[in-house]
């Protein structure tokens, strides 16, 4: 039904949450979000590596069609999590610095995001949430 909407409307303006065109909806609603709260389901089931791959992937997807800033930034912000709660802080500093520009409403979730804790005092990171 999705792919039917898609072929029916085409990429047209279509303001809906933050989304501005029906492309844009689209991939947030039945790409990102769908696999974003898989990802934390995995994590909570202990399948770390299995989340990780996934939001690896999605990033990596939404590059190769490359999907449209508000969505791809999020989706590099969560991989940036990623890098981060896996010990790899300059991979998440330079992947937060590419997201943050695309969405720059994740800056102050990014201050407080558990995910980056062990980068709180990192100049980088400070001199991107400050």
């Amino acid at each position: 039904a999705i792919i039917a909407m898609w072929e029916e409307w085409g990429d047209r303006p279509f303001n809906w949450y933050m989304s501005e065109t029906s492309g844009e909806a689209i991939l947030r609603n039945s790409y990102l979000h769908p696999r974003t709260h898989i990802s934390d389901q995995l994590l909570e089931r202990g399948e770390a590596s299995r989340s990780h791959q996934l939001t690896e992937e999605t990033a990596a997807e939404l590059r190769a069609v490359e999907a449209p800033t508000r969505v791809l930034g999020a989706a590099i912000y969560n991989l940036a999590a990623v890098r981060a709660t896996q010990d790899r802080g300059d991979e998440a500093l330079t992947l937060l610095e590419e997201a943050l520009p695309m969405r720059p409403d994740l800056k102050a979730s990014a201050a407080g995001d558990a995910h980056f804790a062990s980068l709180r005092q990192a100049a980088r990171f400070l001199a991107l949430t400050s």
